[in-house]
């Protein structure tokens, strides 16, 4: 039979290694005291309560820029299809709301429109300040000047942009209200 040193155990005293030191003490198990769980839980509940306000506007703010390049590429897409067909394009809003969305129709009415847009969200609210429609001329020049004012949030988180398209058919944003 071979000898083991005289440091090492067998199976059935390893466990009482764990737990007794050469006193017979009870030896401190490895973890976590409830107490200190408990100081993580309020410290973490903590920092999320200061965070939470400024995510909030940080999704509001998300939300006006989502919007506005939207609307910026709906505007963008009816310049460049009136002219590659060389055709008026207007563009609606659907519902006779533009805060339910718009559509591109299509100069020939026996194909499908051209874009259709939906917003889903109702703290959005998009408006067009002149006009009811946006319509581009054959050589990208838009019918009328218009301002669309695009409102995201509630009263406490509100923002806002103003996107103005030019007669030249070219857009331009400001923050804040439309003047």
């Amino acid at each position: 039979m071979s000898t083991m040193p005289s440091s090492s155990c067998q199976p059935a005293c390893f466990s009482a290694q764990l737990f007794t030191e050469g006193s017979g003490r009870p030896q401190r198990a490895d973890g976590f005291t409830m107490i200190e769980l408990m100081i993580v839980v309020v410290i973490v509940g903590v920092l999320l309560g200061l965070a939470a306000p400024a995510f909030k506007s940080f999704i509001v703010e998300q939300r006006l820029r989502a919007t506005s390049a939207d609307l910026r590429i709906a505007m963008l897409t009816g310049r460049s299809e009136s002219v590659k067909r060389n055709r008026n394009v207007t563009i609606t809003p659907l519902s006779s709301n533009w805060s339910n969305g718009w559509t591109i129709a299509n100069p020939d009415s026996t194909l499908p429109d051209i874009l259709n847009h939906v917003i889903d969200n109702p703290t959005i609210t998009v408006s067009l300040e002149t006009g009811s429609t946006v319509g581009f001329r054959p050589n990208g020049r838009a019918v009328e000047t218009v301002d669309f004012e695009i409102s995201v949030g509630s009263a406490s988180a509100l923002s806002q942009k103003c996107l103005t398209l030019g007669l030249d058919g070219l857009l331009s944003d400001l923050e804040g209200e439309c003047t």
